[in-house]
């Protein structure tokens, strides 16, 4: 009796670690696809909500330039939150490698920018200015000039944020 391919087991063991294999990759590839799509939404929700965030301290940045114009520094109160802006799935993505694959040079060194800007710490120096122009007894100048750059640099981060949004929606 002659023996077939069919007839050895080994054979039908090597197809069954190769029909494995080849399931478990497309298994693991199917849900990294899914795992990405969710971050990639989730990084898109994130921007859009400082989007928001960004075109309110714009308007606050508006009240505070009213209250250096008109000379009624001592009597306004804004509040610049710039510690609440969220960045969480922009740092984990960064943090992993994931923005490299997503976005361009110069769109992950504008988030960066926007993030570093859009912090406690800034938040903080603002309040110190403003603390320090309402002890001075002529800071219009001075603190016109605070305002006109940090209302640029707002505008800047707000048209960087909206590029990479538009960037990843695929709105280009």
């Amino acid at each position: 009796m002659e023996r077939t391919i069919w007839d050895f087991q080994g054979f039908w063991i090597l197809i069954g670690i190769l029909v494995g294999t080849t399931i478990n990759i497309l298994v693991i590839r199917i849900l990294k696809w899914f795992n990405d799509r969710s971050l990639k939404q989730n990084l898109k929700t994130e921007l859009r909500m400082n989007l928001k965030s960004v075109e309110g301290f714009l308007e606050e940045m508006g009240n505070y330039r009213n209250a250096v114009n008109s000379g009624t520094l001592d009597e306004y109160y804004g509040l610049f939150r710039f510690g609440r802006i969220l960045h969480p799935t922009g740092n984990e993505l960064f943090i992993k490698g994931q923005l490299y694959k997503w976005l361009k040079d110069n769109q992950i060194i504008n988030l960066n920018e926007a993030y570093t800007f859009l912090s406690i710490q800034t938040e903080t120096f603002i309040y110190g200015e403003m603390a320090k122009f309402r002890q001075a007894p002529d800071y219009k100048v001075e603190a016109t000039r605070h305002v006109n750059v940090l209302e640029s640099q707002l505008k800047e981060h707000k048209k960087n944020l909206k590029e990479i949004f538009d960037h990843l929606t695929g709105e280009q």
